[in-house]
C-alpha cells in the first residue's frame, strides 16, 4: 500500500517505484521515503538505531535536542504491507504533545514487533518540499520553471 501526502506536488515517478522497489526487494513491512535537509524545522526526524536501521519517526514537536540536530527527515511517503499497518493502526495512542494519533508511530510499532523497516533517500530534496504557506507555493513554482522542460506551443514550435 502506498500513502502519499497531499501537499507535496513534485514526487517523481521514479522516486515512487524506487521506493516500491526497496520494499520488495529488502521484504519490509514497511519502507519509507526520506531526505536529507539543510534545515530540518518543523518536519519529523528518522531515527536509527546504532547498526544504522530505521528505528522510528519523531516529530519535531515530540524530538529531544539531540534528535532536533537531525536532518533526515520523514518525507510522508510509504509503502507498507497492509496487514501489518492494519495492525499497528489498532495499537495507535495519541502519547504526545498535540494528543494526536500520529502515523508515522506505526513504524516504531512494527519495529518494536520485529519487522523489517526500510527506507530509500531521495536524491533531489526539493521533490518532497509541502506546500503549506504561500512562500512554498511560491517556491514550488519557482522550481518548476527552471526545472520543467521546455514543451511545444500549440503551433508545435517551443516556446
Amino acid at each position: 500500500m502506498l500513502v502519499l501526502a497531499g501537499d507535496t506536488p513534485l514526487i517523481r515517478p521514479k522516486t515512487l517505484e524506487a521506493l516500491i522497489h526497496v520494499h520488495h526487494q529488502e521484504k519490509a513491512a514497511a519502507s519509507l521515503l526520506t531526505a536529507r535537509v539543510t534545515d530540518p524545522t518543523g518536519l519529523g526526524r528518522i531515527i536509527r538505531d546504532h547498526t544504522g536501521r530505521i528505528d522510528q519517526i519523531v516529530e519535531e514537536k515530540d524530538a529531544t535536542k539531540q534528535q532536533r540536530i537531525l536532518c533526515e527527515i520523514n518525507t510522508s511517503t510509504y509503502c507498507f504491507e497492509p496487514t501489518g499497518l492494519l495492525q499497528a493502526l489498532d495499537q495507535l495512542k495519541p502519547e504526545n504533545r498535540q494528543g494526536e494519533f500520529y502515523l508515522t508511530d506505526t513504524i516504531g510499532i512494527l519495529r518494536k514487533q520485529g519487522h523489517h523497516i526500510t527506507g530509500y533517500e531521495t536524491d533531489t530534496p526539493e521533490e518532497i518540499t509541502g506546500v503549506n504557506t504561500p512562500e512554498h507555493l511560491s517556491m514550488i513554482e519557482s522550481w518548476l520553471l527552471e526545472h520543467e522542460p521546455t514543451r511545444p506551443t500549440k503551433a508545435g514550435k517551443n516556446s
